[in-house]
């Protein structure tokens, strides 16, 4: 994943689209490499046989069939692929608007903003034949009327599964089933919050509970402090302006809401052993 002489591509879905599903078997007959971009969008990635890598966020992963994928926006991720064969759907957050109940699915499901692991699910025969199902459906009515209320409840139903199977691996670190949804809206709060609050305060004043209760949550679901899971979500978008920008470490510091650069050298050093300039000469192409 070198390519910190070019921006990052954030791919969009066309033509203002908030839902697609493709099929992914024209990779059946040769080589295919997707070069590192991120999308606006979510999506998820079915692969029914697959062979190569998928490297997300700068962790690579190996590609096996009856595996499951669900990306976040914003996250960067490349394919390099020899063969596969299987579905991806993609949606957008507004795709949901209308839906609270949906909205509370996608956020609560665990699948998507994960503070713990990357979501992957691997499938046996008797859930593949369900997934394939559900995917069908999808498809069909995507190509045909396209309608959004059929389609947003097929959805619905395909994240309900996916949510209950991710319950039973080990994937699963935030322990859904204590019934405190704080923790799990945490996720996305940082998300949407990292580049200019930094503090654990802000996230507990946000889910309105004391700065000490919600790092005695986070230790306990997560076994980490708040703020290591904040400077994480920093440090790995500092990692994605280092190997794909043309922007300087100075303005990168900017971007990532640091008022002095040399404190962004600090802390940078101090959570990865490396300097910026140091990290980006070794990830430079």
């Amino acid at each position: 994943m070198n390519q910190a002489s070019k921006e990052i591509p954030i791919h969009e879905l066309p033509d203002n689209r908030q839902f697609a599903v493709y099929s992914l078997n024209f990779f059946n007959e040769k080589h295919a490499e997707y070069p590192p971009h991120r999308h606006k969008h979510y999506e998820i990635i079915w692969f029914k046989k697959a062979e190569g890598e998928h490297y997300i966020d700068f962790m690579r992963y190996g590609l096996s069939a009856n595996t499951l994928w669900f990306l976040s926006p914003n996250q960067v991720h490349q394919t390099n692929v020899d063969s596969c064969d299987g579905h991806l759907v993609t949606f957008t957050e507004s795709f949901f608007d209308k839906d609270e109940s949906t909205n509370e699915l996608l956020l609560n499901s665990g699948l998507f903003f994960n503070i713990a692991k990357q979501p992957v699910i691997q499938l046996d025969p008797e859930k593949h034949a369900h997934i394939d199902k559900l995917f069908d459906l999808m498809m069909h009515e995507y190509k045909s009327s396209g309608t959004p209320s059929i389609l947003r409840n097929y959805l619905k139903n395909f994240l309900l599964y996916c949510g209950r199977e991710y319950d039973h691996t080990s994937l699963n670190n935030l322990s859904r089933q204590t019934g405190d949804e704080r923790i799990l809206q945490l996720r996305k709060i940082i998300e949407e919050h990292f580049i200019k609050n930094k503090e654990a305060g802000f996230y507990a004043s946000m889910l309105g509970i004391t700065p000490k209760r919600l790092n005695e949550l986070v230790k306990k679901h997560t076994g980490r402090t708040i703020s290591s899971l904040i400077h994480d979500r920093v440090i790995t978008e500092s990692k994605r302006l280092l190997s794909f920008s043309p922007q300087s470490v100075k303005e990168i510091s900017y971007a990532l809401g640091f008022d002095d650069p040399a404190y962004f050298n600090r802390f940078f050093k101090k959570q990865t052993g490396k300097t910026p300039v140091e990290y980006r000469q070794q990830h430079a192409g």
